[in-house]
């Protein structure tokens, strides 16, 4: 048998001896990363959100595929905010390395019981309001993530409400007062009521049982005018309240473009499934050994969505100066 040379062999054995020093950095570069996620959005109806769809399309061009190199471990309340805090534990206990929050109560209830655990929040109002971060330039501490500068949206409503309906005297909000950023949200709104003249109509709807009983006043009520604020548990039932809405022959008004494709008139709010990608950005320099104190926290740019086919319903004519302003027009 022919014996191999010494060079031969002292390749072999080099080769070897790097197969083996390489073989846990591939074992690591192959290892499924766990992180959570916390939404509002009921699980059946999560798969098909235009914001979850672009969040895991923004996760892939970053190289973090879900059930490949990557494990989401989800907790939908499904509006219940009382769920919360047994999420956060459950998350916390599965040992995820970050956890994305999508909304202000999921972010506190998180924040309430670890100071370490990366928490990544999309969308929220004012962060340092709601006391997650110290600043926006230097978050400090586990929390970091893209948020809404709510100052000068309900002055936008307003304003838009004005074009729609000249000499207008009754706007209702619908909010939940037990949502910090949603309360405060309403608040925006009285002194603009005091400055412009017209009467201010809380619709405070906590829960998803309290929707109903919220309507009913509202029918009553008659206001020239509906707001709808994003906030869970009002989020899930867009469609009813834009139902609602067009039979009575009141415009509704929104934060959020889904809310305009599921029938509201228009929305004046952040660019949710845009800056989808920015939560996947932050979910990668994270999983990569980035500090979340250590990234700055982003503004998002604002969208305008109108809805024809709502504006036809009401009989509505949309003036042609607000067409010209907005992003989208849904036909």
């Amino acid at each position: 048998m022919k014996r191999r040379s010494f060079t031969t062999r002292r390749r072999a054995f080099m080769l070897s001896a790097a197969a083996g020093l390489l073989a846990p950095q591939i074992a690591r570069a192959q290892k499924r990363r766990r992180i959570g996620a916390m939404t509002a959005t009921p699980p059946d109806r999560l798969a098909a959100h235009p914001v979850w769809i672009a969040v895991l399309a923004g996760l892939r061009t970053y190289g973090w595929n879900e059930g490949n190199n990557l494990e989401i471990i989800i907790r939908a309340s499904g509006g219940d905010q009382r769920k919360w805090p047994v999420f956060a534990d459950e998350l916390l206990s599965a040992g995820v390395e970050l956890v994305i929050a999508f909304d202000t109560p999921s972010a506190q209830a998180l924040f309430q019981r670890t100071k370490t655990v990366p928490i990544l929040f999309t969308g929220l109002g004012d962060p340092v309001a709601t006391g997650l971060v110290s600043s926006l330039a230097r978050p400090g501490g586990n929390v970091t993530g893209w948020f809404a500068d709510l100052s000068p949206l309900a002055g936008k409503i307003i304003e838009f409400s004005r074009d729609l309906v000249p000499g207008l005297r009754r706007v209702a909000v619908v909010f939940n007062p037990e949502n910090q950023a949603s309360a405060r949200g309403y608040h925006m709104f009285e002194p603009l009521a005091a400055a412009f003249g017209f009467e201010l109509i809380p619709a405070p709807v906590a829960t998803s049982e309290q929707l109903e009983p919220a309507l009913a006043v509202l029918a009553r009520e008659r206001p020239q005018v509906l707001m709808v604020q994003p906030a869970v548990p009002i989020m899930l039932h867009t469609a009813r309240i834009a139902e609602f809405a067009i039979r009575l022959g009141i415009p509704a008004l929104a934060h959020a473009e889904s809310q305009v494709r599921e029938g509201c008139l228009l929305s004046y709010g952040p660019d949710w499934e845009g800056m989808a990608g920015r939560t996947a950005y932050y979910v990668d320099r994270i999983l990569r050994g980035a500090a979340p104190g250590d990234l700055p926290i982003e503004l998002a740019p604002f969208r305008f969505t109108i809805n024809l086919a709502t504006a036809r319903a009401l009989g509505v004519t949309i003036p042609a100066s607000m067409l010209a302003r907005a992003h989208e027009v849904i036909e």
